[in-house]
């Protein structure tokens, strides 16, 4: 009945020690290793912990972002910071005022308020019952050295006024200078202000100044040495030579043809060089004066009809049945396109640098 109720598995394993497999003498020694392991995984059993479930409190809600949250930031790059580099800060902060003390408008303003700050302090000096060469160290030499008028408070003044040894009439004198002085370097502080707001925008000013002298003087050095550009050039000279009709048709050019051609080439590409950008556009002004005189060349009779396109004139004259000949006539007609820096000589059938 015993054997009957027993679980598989030990009916498996005293099989398995039966007579009929087992011999005797190894059957005890392998039910006492095997009564050992049992008695092993019993005692891990019994010392293991039971696993302990996390309470429904707040203390289950701290734990879950804490699993995943730190090593999730740690694989993302660092973001670059919002906030500028204080050193390109300060440096911008100095070139600011460099620009602004090189400024004549604020030089002037400067010049009037270190004159008119002298003059006061002077006239102060003159009037303190101490031996002029203590006056002229303790009291006039750090003040013109080491001192500018908005670092002086209103109430230091008036305790130098009223240590004045002075009638009434000089003391009222003196405070009105020194509040005409301070009207001065308050001129000063706006001049100064105002050419700090304008900094940005007379920088772009003066760049765009020194590119279209950069554009200038590479269109000048092209139309001069380059022969591509001799049409253009020789419009340029009839103007220079008094030719109203060609100067006015120069100027035209410039103002319609080329500086818009530059500005959309810039608007675009704005990394262009100067010289680049310049045959660029002089080229643009050669198709367009080679397109014109075409269109002004062109008569009615001249014009393709659109009756039948049998009456439409060929453009060219037809080529040989001649295989030979009518290939040769073909490269003769042949111009290969201009290079950057290179023109095509028909002469020798080859490409040539142009002079610089």
């Amino acid at each position: 009945m015993d054997k009957a109720q027993a679980p598989p598995k030990q009916s498996f394993i005293e099989q398995q020690l039966g007579a009929a497999i087992t011999p005797a003498a190894e059957r005890e020694k392998l039910s006492r290793s095997f009564d050992a392991f049992c008695e092993e995984l019993d005692a891990q059993g019994e010392a293991a912990p039971e696993p302990v479930k996390a309470p429904p409190g707040p203390v289950a809600v701290e734990a879950v972002p804490v699993e995943q949250a730190v090593r999730q930031i740690a694989l993302q790059p660092a973001p670059r910071p919002a906030d500028p580099d204080p050193l390109d800060a300060q440096a911008r902060q100095f070139e600011i005022w460099a620009s602004v003390t090189r400024h004549p408008d604020f030089k002037r303003e400067r010049i009037a308020t270190q004159r008119a700050y002298e003059e006061c302090v002077r006239e102060m000096s003159r009037h303190y019952d101490v031996p002029e060469e203590e006056v002229k160290a303790k009291f006039t030499d750090p003040l013109l050295k080491d001192f500018t008028p908005d670092q002086l408070s209103p109430e230091w003044f008036q305790e130098q006024v009223n240590a004045m040894k002075a009638p009434e009439v000089v003391k009222r004198k003196v405070e009105q200078k020194w509040a005409e002085m301070m009207l001065q370097q308050e001129r000063q502080n706006k001049t100064a202000r105002e050419l700090v707001d304008r900094y940005d925008a007379d920088q772009q000013q003066r760049a765009n100044q020194n590119w279209q002298a950069a554009i200038m003087a590479e269109a000048r050095t092209q139309l001069d040495e380059e022969k591509e550009f001799a049409a253009l050039k020789n419009i340029r000279d009839r103007g220079n030579t008094g030719d109203a009709t060609a100067s006015a048709q120069f100027n035209d050019l410039e103002q319609n043809v080329f500086r818009p051609y530059m500005v959309k080439l810039m608007t675009e590409h704005p990394n262009t060089p100067p010289g680049q950008a310049t045959r660029k556009a002089l080229r643009h002004i050669k198709e367009y004066l080679q397109g014109k005189g075409r269109k002004q060349t062109a008569s009615p009779a001249s014009q393709p009809s659109h009756s039948t396109p049998s009456s439409s004139p060929p453009s060219h004259k037809p080529l040989g049945k001649n295989s030979r000949a009518s290939l040769d006539e073909a490269f003769a007609r042949w111009v290969p396109p201009a290079k950057e820096d290179s023109y095509w000589d028909s002469a020798t059938n080859s490409y040539k640098r142009r002079e610089r």
